[in-house]
């Protein structure tokens, strides 16, 4: 089925290239070349790997009114599974047909030399913008979960502000099979100047379908999200919250947040920025009826090893999962403070510090023999600096260095419980660091 869509994509370009007087057709894209090398924070073990991704983007103006649009990447061969690779992501080329965090590359059937990221189709109609396809899926500003769907939106637009809504299918099976499915319904908009330099951007979904139970997974949002700028200085402020049932047994509710506020020195911007996302406490995890644990979504990573990178002795993910071989990229159960500033130095080199400090909403919690959870009273993640240099050597061709260093706290260190039920720590966690240089050019 996947080749036959692919020959009818293949076969749509080929028409629209074919047929100029028809058709508008724009190529565009980008070649991107990475080096990591990354020391996780467990003794004796470093990574190091590189990748490279095309990336192809079609615009073919059909009518007046009507565009097809079509995003392809490929890998060109490097394996995609985080075994190798933990900055694969749904932004990588063999990131988003299976799991978001990336997929394996190999020769099994879950392979894939190109993935269409999107394709859809835009129509202009003199009552609204409708887009048909696989599309990006945001839900809200960045922190909730994000990720390619195929989707159907519809949005008004008039000055001053524009309304919307749509449906997404998840896990989709039978097409007449209603039970064997996720439907994700949402309406959304965005109101600009309600006071002057004010923008309010509310979000609200439904997301209804099979569960893991007898009852029908029913999860509710919402994302209310504010911006203000007044000449050099930007504020923003966003507020998410989900609930509803996962299954019969298991209810929902958590919330984050997150505030921003930045200012145009001329010679630097400097900013600051505060987020809290919730999560259950370490008595509340042997109670399957309660789910408060709030993971935000990839894009929502603050720092370049944290929220991105497995780290500590037992390859732990942010919220505290062991990795096993995957990262979740998400964060959740924490809360933290970041400083940071953008210069540059010369004409054409961009330069961005930034430190943090990263603290555990509540302390890890561990199981002994029995199954019963202990809490470890470990609830500091650590500070982070990162250091980020873009030099743009020409229009289209640009070389980036990252370097950043995590200093791991008592939160990933290796903790067991001994026959009196007492918690030891059997094992600190080195400090993690790695060093990113990528070269991309865009055509």
């Amino acid at each position: 089925m996947k080749k036959y869509w692919m020959w009818v994509l293949a076969a749509t370009l080929i028409v629209a290239m074919a047929m100029p007087a028809l058709a508008d057709v724009n190529v565009s894209g980008s070649y991107r070349l990475r080096g990591v090398y990354y020391e996780p924070g467990k003794p004796d073990t470093n990574l190091s790997w590189y990748d490279n991704r095309l990336r192809f983007e079609v615009t073919a103006k059909v009518s007046d009114d009507l565009t097809m649009f079509i995003q392809a990447d490929s890998g060109l061969g490097y394996n995609g599974h985080e075994n190798f690779n933990p900055l694969a992501n749904q932004d990588s080329y063999d990131g988003v047909l299976s799991q978001h965090y990336g997929a394996d590359r190999d020769t099994s059937g879950n392979a894939h030399d190109i993935v269409f990221q999107r394709a859809y189709f835009k129509y202009n109609s003199p009552i609204g913008i409708f887009q048909v396809g696989r599309q990006w899926a945001f839900w809200g500003n960045g922190m909730l979960i994000s990720m390619n769907r195929n989707r159907v939106k519809y949005v008004f637009k008039r000055p001053g502000y524009f309304l919307g809504c749509g449906l997404d299918k998840w896990d989709e099976g039978a097409l007449t099979d209603s039970t064997d499915d996720l439907d994700h319904y949402f309406v959304f908009g965005s109101f600009s100047n309600l006071v002057e330099g004010l923008t309010w951007s509310p979000w609200f979904g439904f997301v209804h379908g099979p569960g893991s139970g007898a009852e029908d997974k029913d999860v509710y949002y919402t994302s209310q999200a504010l911006k203000y700028v007044l000449d050099k200085l930007t504020v923003s402020a966003e507020f998410d919250y989900k609930w509803g049932n996962v299954s019969a047994s298991k209810d929902l509710s958590s919330y984050g947040f997150d505030l921003q506020a930045s200012y145009d020195l001329d010679i630097a911007k400097v900013g600051i920025e505060y987020a809290f996302l919730n999560g259950e406490s370490a008595n509340d995890k042997n109670r399957a009826s309660k789910a408060k644990i709030f993971k935000s979504s990839y894009w929502f990573s603050p720092f370049v090893i944290f929220g991105e990178l497995p780290i500590g002795p037992e390859l732990l993910a942010p919220d505290g999962t062991p990795w096993n071989g995957r990262n979740t990229h998400q964060l959740a159960n924490c809360y933290f403070f970041k400083v940071y500033a953008t210069a540059s130095p010369i004409e054409n080199l961009s330069v961005t510090g930034a430190i943090g400090y990263i603290q555990a909403d509540e302390a890890r919690a561990v199981q002994d023999s029995a199954g019963n959870w202990h809490n470890t009273g470990a609830d500091n993640m650590g500070w982070e600096f990162d250091l980020i240099g873009t030099y743009k050597i020409t229009d289209n061709l640009s070389y980036t260095v990252v370097g950043a260093y995590f200093t791991a706290g008592d939160y990933f260190d290796k903790y067991t419980v001994n026959s009196s039920g007492n918690v030891i720590r059997t094992q600190e966690s080195d400090d993690a660091y790695v060093l990113l240089h990528q070269i991309q050019i865009n055509f």
